[in-house]
């Protein structure tokens, strides 16, 4: 999200400033800066949504049928690990690799995150899908 949305509005905002005019390493450093903060924002809200479909997750085991709501867990844990990873282990070894002026490193694991977070994202946003339909769909009572 933050790419697709933070990024290019970084990026164009700098090279229109006129204070910032011919002067491109100052430019990027602005936009990546930017860009930067607003990752680590996103990696914070995506873990506390990650512990949320967990607790979800654990309550819909309680409520429903084991097998769906065993998968649904199953799949936030990942999602949540997955998110955790980005954040606690990627985003600290791209600023490193910033702040060293190490610019290979640094789009090497910058097109990594990337793959990454397309990975997470898409299950993320079938398994609230699911979840969405599944909370509309009438059950049948549970023997008791």
């Amino acid at each position: 999200m933050a790419r697709a949305l933070v990024a290019p509005t970084a990026f164009h905002l700098t090279r229109s400033l006129p204070a910032l005019a011919g002067d491109p390493a100052l430019q990027n450093a602005v936009a990546g800066g930017v860009v930067g903060g607003s990752l680590k924002l996103f990696n914070f809200l995506c873990d506390g949504c990650g512990v949320l479909l967990l607790v979800f997750g654990l309550l819909l085991l309680a409520h429903s049928p084991r097998r769906p709501a065993l998968g649904c867990l199953v799949v936030s844990a990942l999602l949540l690990l997955s998110a955790l990873g980005l954040g606690l282990g990627l985003t600290p070894a791209l600023e490193a690799a910033q702040a060293r002026g190490d610019l290979t490193t640094f789009d090497r694991l910058h097109h990594a995150y990337e793959q990454i977070s397309s990975l997470v994202q898409m299950p993320l946003l079938l398994l609230l899908a699911l979840l969405a339909a599944w909370r509309d769909t009438p059950t049948a009572p549970r023997p008791q």
